[in-house]
């Protein structure tokens, strides 16, 4: 199908891809585009990551529909994100952020994943992503301590 020439072109580019399924009868739109914007946007992410926009009511995309595992008589937007090889990292119904996708992607990429044996915390794609999420803070006494002696 078309969206799926199109996904298959990034994969092999070993981008990312957000895979956009939407149209007017949809419902959540906008809220769908927020965390695929976010990424798109990412000085970091937004090189590594296509975009591919599936309108689930073409009849030409209903093989690729079923791939997916997806009813082509969705009501609601779905984002689907996908990782080279050509896995599955995650499904997302209506509204997105980039942390909701952020997570899913290092699910997939970590160690075990299902992105395969050149993926893990080695991989380009893991490592960028891994970047631009914030660091967490050390928390508790013995931390503040340490951090204040420098060790």
């Amino acid at each position: 199908t078309p969206a799926m020439e199109n996904a298959m072109k990034a994969l092999q580019a070993q981008k990312l891809v957000l895979l956009c399924i939407q149209n007017q009868a949809t419902q959540s739109n906008e809220a769908a585009m927020v965390g695929v914007n976010e990424v798109r946007t990412d000085p970091q992410l937004g090189p590594i990551t296509e975009t591919v926009l599936l309108d689930p009511a073409d009849p030409a995309e209903g093989k690729f529909l079923s791939q997916l595992q997806i009813d082509p008589k969705v009501t609601m937007a779905q984002t689907v994100f996908m990782v080279p090889p050509g896995s599955v990292a995650g499904k997302f119904m209506g509204g997105t952020t980039k942390t909701m996708l952020l997570s899913k992607l290092q699910t997939a990429c970590g160690p075990g994943g299902v992105c395969g044996p050149d993926c893990g915390p080695n991989c380009k794609v893991f490592q960028t992503a891994a970047a631009s999420q914030p660091q967490p803070q050390k928390k508790g006494i013995f931390a503040k301590i340490k951090s204040a002696f420098g060790k």
